[in-house]
């Protein structure tokens, strides 16, 4: 627990402070028109994903032990982490920081897709102490509450959904899950239709918590039942092994469908903050953008910054 936590969190600041010096010596090196060159950069930067996911996996490995050792897991523990983790999200205007797969989906396409990590107040490095200080909050707070919702929610689903029965307990919240999932992605369009023709933006921002909280459990549903899944049917008689196959093959898949760099976490998204209603509008198109990089010249490609309504050219140093 304290390793985990000992070994993570210098590489978790390390993410955030360096992410602009290593967007653009990434960036340049897939700017470059040499074969060598790009194909470093794809080395380098699936290298980078590799040790950041580890590092995020030992983050939460180490706040979810340390909860588990201090308070138990019992249901008041599973509820005092869970309130104190959503209130603490939504004080801090960040819940749809706790958002991951399905609901969020980034491509692996260029250096800032895969290095940016976002601040809770959006401050640069050429902000000096001001950026030091939300880089430790957004770090040790922000994603520490989304941690310990999660670990509230998660241990209230072992303890409550068919608790004796490890395999019908997975599929149950896996089935769930998915099935809580076509419902969201059909409401996201009339969500935002409702959020855009508020004026008010405290009822805006209320609004949309409510979603992300049923985005947020939906989420937790389908994580929990592919999780314990895997443990049921690879990891029973040889788990060793079952950990790394399941390691090994999700990370290649991953990297293969150019999926990898969401095995990180992204930094900090604030509530409340996009325009109309364009916040309940999840941005997990993959087929469009890489057709567009497809059917972009070659020339063209290494300029290329894929927005959430599809692929645009961009003369931005940083890519």
């Amino acid at each position: 627990m304290w390793m985990s936590l000992a070994g993570s969190m210098p590489m978790v600041f390390v993410t955030y402070i360096f992410q602009a010096p290593l967007q653009e010596w990434a960036g340049d090196l897939a700017r470059n028109s040499s074969i060598f060159q790009r194909i470093l950069f794809v080395l380098i930067s699936r290298v980078f994903i590799y040790v950041a996911g580890l590092t995020d996996v030992n983050h939460w490995r180490g706040i979810w032990e340390m909860l588990d050792l201090y308070t138990g897991e019992t249901l008041l523990s599973a509820l005092v982490s869970l309130l104190t983790g959503i209130i603490g999200l939504w004080a801090t205007r960040s819940s749809r920081t706790a958002i991951v797969p399905p609901f969020a989906l980034s491509l692996d396409l260029n250096a800032k897709q895969i290095f940016e990590k976002t601040t809770l107040m959006k401050t640069k490095l050429q902000d000096g102490w001001v950026f030091f200080a939300d880089v430790f909050f957004s770090a040790l707070v922000v994603e520490t509450l989304s941690i310990t919702f999660w670990r509230g929610a998660w241990l209230l689903l072992d303890l409550y959904v068919f608790p004796r029965d490890a395999l019908i307990s997975a599929w149950t919240t896996f089935v769930s899950g998915c099935s809580l999932a076509v419902i969201c992605f059909c409401l996201q369009w009339p969500m935002a239709l409702l959020v855009s023709k508020l004026k008010d933006g405290v009822a805006k921002l209320i609004i949309e918590d409510v979603y992300y909280f049923l985005i947020l459990i939906t989420g937790i549903l389908h994580w929990h039942g592919v999780w314990n899944l895997c443990e049921d049917y690879f990891l029973t008689n040889y788990p060793t092994m079952g950990y790394a196959m399941t390691h090994t093959i999700g990370f290649l898949l991953l990297t293969v469908t150019m999926t990898s760099s969401n095995i990180i976490m992204k930094g900090v998204e604030v509530d409340g903050r996009s325009p109309g209603g364009t916040g309940c509008i999840f941005s997990i198109s993959y087929i469009q953008p890489l057709c567009g990089m497809c059917s972009t010249p070659s020339s063209d490609n290494r300029n290329i910054v894929y927005a959430a309504d599809g692929p645009t050219l961009t003369s931005s140093p940083i890519n």
